[in-house]
C-alpha cells in the first residue's frame, strides 16, 4: 500500500510526495467506506510517512474529542488532522489548524481553519435508495 500511495498520490497533487500521500489517504477515509483490510493497510502505510504524529486530544467540528493523526503541510503553515474515537477508532472527522501566524489574513497560530465531521454513514442495497 505504501508503494502504491507513493506512486499514485503525486500524480493528482502538486504537493510534495509525503504530503500528497497523507492527503490521498485522508480523502479516501473521508469520502469512501474502505473495507477493514484496506483500511488497515492504509493506516500501516500512513505510519511510515515522515512527519505523521499523534494528537492525543483532538476535537472535531461537532465538538467530539478523540485521537488525531496529523501532519504538518510543508508547503503551507497548516496541519491536517484526522480525528478518531479513542475507544472504537471510528473516523469522526478532520480539521485543519494554522501552525503559524498570518497577520494580514487575521490568522493566528492554533486557529482552526476548517473542519468536517462524519455524523452518520450508512450502506444501502441499491443506488438512489435512502437509509
Amino acid at each position: 500500500m505504501y508503494d502504491w500511495l507513493r506512486e499514485t498520490a503525486p500524480k493528482y497533487s502538486g504537493q510534495e510526495p509525503n504530503q500528497a500521500m497523507f492527503v490521498l489517504v485522508g480523502d479516501l477515509i473521508r469520502d469512501a467506506m474502505v473495507p477493514p483490510g484496506q483500511s488497515a493497510a492504509l493506516y500501516r502505510a500512513v505510519a511510515r510517512i515522515p512527519g505523521v504524529r499523534v494528537v492525543k486530544n483532538a476535537v472535531d467540528g461537532a465538538g467530539r474529542h478523540g485521537v488525531g493523526i496529523a501532519r504538518q503541510d510543508p508547503g503551507n503553515p497548516t496541519m491536517e488532522e484526522w480525528i478518531f474515537d479513542a475507544k472504537t477508532h471510528a473516523f469522526l472527522g478532520e480539521r485543519e489548524v494554522a501552525t503559524g501566524d498570518l497577520p494580514k489574513a487575521g490568522i493566528k497560530k492554533g486557529m482552526v481553519l476548517g473542519s468536517a465531521s462524519v455524523l452518520r454513514r450508512d450502506v444501502v442495497d441499491s443506488a438512489g435508495q435512502r437509509p
